[in-house]
């Protein structure tokens, strides 16, 4: 009796363990809903070792004293992101070192107050009025107030200043300070992603850039930045590295290390050899191949990947009678092995898609699925397009991505038996110019994008010969992003951004093809690594004792 009831408990504790286990495999799945259906629709990637890095080491007490050391694969020329939009001085010193009205806490999270305590948007979403904290101070000590706030939306007014954000708010009329902790911005228009636009747009002090007057690119300020973020400019060594330490003044929660070191690496061998020998502790923007390949090497190091808001497509000329046709159009989609493409190109970490908003995003519609890959649905598309001359198509293909020339080789062997295919090789900057004047059939580029996106320029009709490469012209897609493009409230917003995606799946305008994850490593006690648009946020990063 003893020894059969030992067995049963010991059966009992083995049947708990297996089902913790496929509760554990289960919760690492990507997508959701039937599982099945998932596991047709998308690649399975190969499962990042993130524990380390995310929050496994939670419980440990956070050394506050540490130095994290990050590779930087680039040197700015300065660390103002007022003045340039360059990835490199937003990631610096964006959200870090300076502060937005609001601010991105998170991708693919819309934007939190951030100097502002709140803010009251018209119906017509043209006024803005926000109240601002209060008790924030620069990092030289001084008070910050609305003054600085009205200086820096000021300086879009004037057109001699340099500036990359004047296209966000190239229709900004008016500019109220009204009492120290109140600004009023009053615009010609609504517009989509006016929110984003206000996160990426850096509030600077003004008793430091007034002096500079229209010259602000060549401020003194640009090289020793003083903002009221959680971390404040400490040094740069030119060629070498640019410090930043905590903010022990801050207004909101206080950065969770002590110090971080973006160490200037432009070889990525010698930065995973840095990282290997403890002197880096974080590596990112690393291709699949090299990022697995580094993690096998060193198992200790924790591999992590992390979405971008970025899609590969190609583009197709509606100017050509062949591709005016949507049964075309679609025939070209379904002869393309996106699922393939995602598994081995990018060993998994890619999103396949069917449409210009991120997955994660409220905007895009989960229902509307890629097409799928198979000769029997290309050949039908074929036979409805009542098409006999069916090529050959040109695909224009840049020279610098390897990654877009493996994708046209591939493509190219797929719809062999259906359509005539070949690859024309030209430099990036002639790839856009081409697209520009029509002088293509099919075009292979790489598009940014977010929660927000406003798809005018790209996909409406007036837009054609301009960023509508395509010159697509679809009276249905031109009336829902009108119709979105005037529209105030988020919900009623995102509703249409749905429509819009499950339109342009009808229409064919691009075979969308993938949004490619980035790959990092860090070494082992590194947590807290949360990105935002131009990588992981260094306030939230800390090393466990």
């Amino acid at each position: 009796m003893g020894d059969g009831s030992h067995r049963r408990s010991w059966h009992r504790q083995v049947g708990v363990l297996w089902f913790a286990l496929l509760f554990w495999l289960a919760c690492f799945e990507r997508g959701g809903g039937d599982k099945r259906k998932a596991k047709q629709d998308e690649p399975t990637p190969r499962k990042p070792i993130v524990a380390a890095v995310a929050d496994a080491a939670a419980g440990a007490r956070v050394n506050n004293d540490a130095t994290i050391r990050i590779r930087l694969a680039t040197e700015p020329a300065h660390l103002n992101p007022f003045v340039a939009g360059e990835a490199t001085v937003n990631r610096v010193s964006l959200g870090d070192v300076y502060e937005g009205l609001l601010c991105e806490r998170k991708l693919g999270v819309a934007p939190v107050l951030c100097l502002a305590r709140s803010v009251a948007v018209s119906d017509h979403g043209k006024q803005w009025t926000f109240q601002l904290r209060k008790n924030v101070r620069w990092h030289d000590g001084k008070p910050f107030s609305s003054a600085d706030a009205a200086f820096t939306f000021r300086l879009l007014l004037n057109k001699k200043v340099v500036t990359w954000l004047r296209g966000d708010f190239g229709d900004l009329r008016q500019v109220d300070a009204d009492g120290p902790d109140r600004l009023t911005l009053l615009f010609d228009s609504f517009r989509p992603g006016r929110r984003r636009a206000f996160a990426r747009m850096p509030i600077l002090p003004k008793h430091v850039f007034e002096a500079a007057g229209v010259k602000l690119a060549s401020a003194a300020g640009n090289r020793k930045p003083i903002g009221t973020g959680p971390l404040r400019f400490a040094a740069w060594k030119t060629g070498s590295s640019i410090t930043l330490e905590r903010n022990d003044a801050y207004w909101g929660s206080k950065a969770r290390v002590g110090r971080v070191v973006y160490r200037v690496i432009a070889n990525r061998k010698r930065a995973l050899a840095a990282l290997a020998a403890g002197d880096l502790d974080l590596v990112t923007e690393l291709p699949a191949d090299e990022a697995l390949a580094h993690h096998k090497r060193h198992p200790s190091l924790a591999l992590f990947s992390y979405p971008r808001h970025a899609y590969l497509a190609a583009v197709h000329n509606w100017r050509k009678p062949l591709l005016a046709n949507v049964d075309i159009r679609r025939a070209l989609s379904h002869t393309l092995d996106r699922k393939s493409i995602a598994r081995t190109m990018f060993h998994g970490y890619a999103d396949l898609i069917s449409g210009p908003f991120p997955v994660a995003s409220a905007a895009y519609d989960p229902r509307t699925k890629p097409l799928v890959f198979g000769a029997k649905a290309a050949a039908l598309a074929i036979r409805r397009s009542g098409l006999k001359k069916r090529g050959p198509i040109e695909l224009l293909v840049p020279t610098g991505s390897r990654t877009m020339r493996r994708i046209a080789d591939v493509w190219v062997q797929d719809a062999k038996p259906h359509l005539e295919l070949k690859v024309t090789l030209v430099p990036y900057v002639k790839v856009l110019s081409r697209a520009r004047s029509g002088k293509f059939d099919v075009a292979l580029l790489a598009f940014t994008s977010s929660a927000e996106l406003d798809v005018f320029t790209r996909l409406h009709s007036s837009q054609a010969g301009r960023e509508n490469y395509g010159a697509v012209a679809d009276k249905q897609l031109d009336a829902l992003i009108e119709k979105a493009r005037t529209t105030a409230d988020p919900n009623a917003r995102t509703k249409l951004q749905r429509a819009i995606h499950r339109r342009i799946h009808v229409s064919q305008p691009y075979t969308f093809i993938a949004s490619d994850r980035r790959l990092g490593l860090a070494r082992p006690g590194i947590s807290g690594i949360i990105t935002g648009a131009y990588g992981p946020l260094a306030r939230a990063l800390w090393r466990a004792r």
